[in-house]
């Protein structure tokens, strides 16, 4: 088949890409029905002279079969009768995208979401959540810097890789940080990958923290859930019955300074704390990496920005207020982290793209495809049903 990776169109620009030069470079030698070219873009964290150099032609002025990217593609600019792959942001009716599924139904385009792929426990098989820990994680040790008054690192917009960020957090000197971390899967893990680097020591999670030392709790949703009935905890239960279960949060929040959150969160799902609960802690700094917006955590007001990442959330009237203020916790709630460090995070994506797309080649039917398709022949998979009124403006 072939291959197209596109540039990114969206305002602002996103720098991410699906594949890196060497990757696509693989990926066509894997096989020798494959063809793969990329779009030219200014944009691109990896320039066109670099796909160039490995051989991969830059060209707009004709089609393929398949095209790759990573944020929606404008209505306007989806080619009909073709497949694409990027994160759609559909599946939970978000209405800025209506009208692009619209043309991908009208335009006869299967429609592959990245987020749909999942093995066959329902694991994610592919994104962008590792890098979202790791710099949710550098930009929470920043902001607690900045809160503390103590050394301070970097903005991320002066640093140019992981490499350059790794350097700067070997430099950090901050003796005495107790963390409180959410979640097992990617992001959590990007996170910890940072908290290892800089020889933080972890805790059980039912103990207080030491007052001195760099120290972490990472805890999950069958920890910090409980049944109302009893205080006990059955995982089928509280996924397909969660009103059944009860938060049970505040204790493993001990004395912790940061509260860093690395999980999944339904809006069905008890919420953490409240805001009287949350204000009567010893927590100086969130990072909410989750970014979930008026969700289990009282004072994620609003997704903030990678060139100004942190606001406060004031512990007297629970408004935003300036982070600096003595009776704030500051917020840190960046809504697109991977992209401070696109070339990395796009390497790390391309590399479990890549197999996948193998697959794909030779079986483009597979059962992993056909449930992450969200359309196809001009109808939404069966799958996707349900949004079939939000489709045709009845909600």
């Amino acid at each position: 088949m072939i291959y197209c990776l596109i540039r990114e169109r969206k305002s602002p620009p996103d720098f991410r890409c699906a594949l890196n030069p060497e990757q696509a470079l693989a990926f066509a030698q894997s096989n020798s029905n494959i063809s793969i070219w990329a779009e030219p873009s200014a944009h691109r964290c990896f320039s066109d002279a670099l796909f160039q150099e490995q051989g991969i032609e830059i060209d707009e002025s004709r089609t393929a079969q398949v095209y790759l990217g990573i944020k929606e593609v404008p209505p306007d600019d989806l080619v009909p009768n073709s497949t694409y792959f990027f994160f759609s942001h559909t599946i939970k009716r978000q209405s800025h995208n209506l009208k692009m599924l619209q043309e991908v139904l009208q335009r006869n385009i299967r429609l592959i979401d990245y987020e749909c792929l999942r093995d066959s426990h329902g694991q994610r098989l592919i994104g962008f959540g590792y890098y979202a820990g790791v710099v949710g994680a550098y930009n929470t040790l920043r902001t607690f810097s900045q809160k503390t008054l103590q050394q301070p690192l970097p903005h991320t917009a002066d640093l140019n890789s992981r490499h350059q960020m790794n350097l700067a957090l070997s430099d950090w000197k901050v003796a005495d940080v107790r963390i409180l971390l959410t979640g097992q899967g990617r992001v959590a893990q990007g996170a910890l990958s940072v908290l290892r680097q800089l020889n933080f020591k972890e805790i059980d999670a039912n103990l207080p923290f030491p007052e001195t030392g760099r120290w972490y709790k990472n805890i999950d949703y069958d920890q910090y859930n409980v049944r109302i009935q009893d205080e006990g905890f059955d995982a089928a239960e509280f996924f397909s019955e969660p009103q059944l279960y009860k938060a049970h949060f505040l204790p493993f929040v001990s004395n912790a300074q940061i509260l860093m959150t690395g999980h999944f969160w339904s809006s069905i799902s008890p919420r953490f704390l409240s805001a009287e609960q949350l204000s009567k802690t010893q927590v100086q700094v969130v990072g909410d990496i989750s970014c979930d917006i008026n969700g289990p955590l009282p004072c994620t007001l609003r997704a903030s920005t990678l060139k100004d990442p942190v606001y406060g959330w004031d512990k007297i009237s629970f408004q935003e207020t300036d982070f600096l203020s003595p009776s704030a916790i500051a917020v840190m709630a960046v809504d697109n982290l991977p992209a401070a460090l696109p070339a990395d995070a796009s390497t790390h994506f391309g590399s479990e793209l890549l197999p996948l797309l193998q697959e794909f080649e030779s079986q483009p039917h597979a059962l992993v495809f056909e449930q992450a398709t969200i359309a196809q022949n001009g109808k939404l998979m069966p799958k996707y049903a349900y949004l079939q009124s939000w489709v045709d403006g009845l909600e």
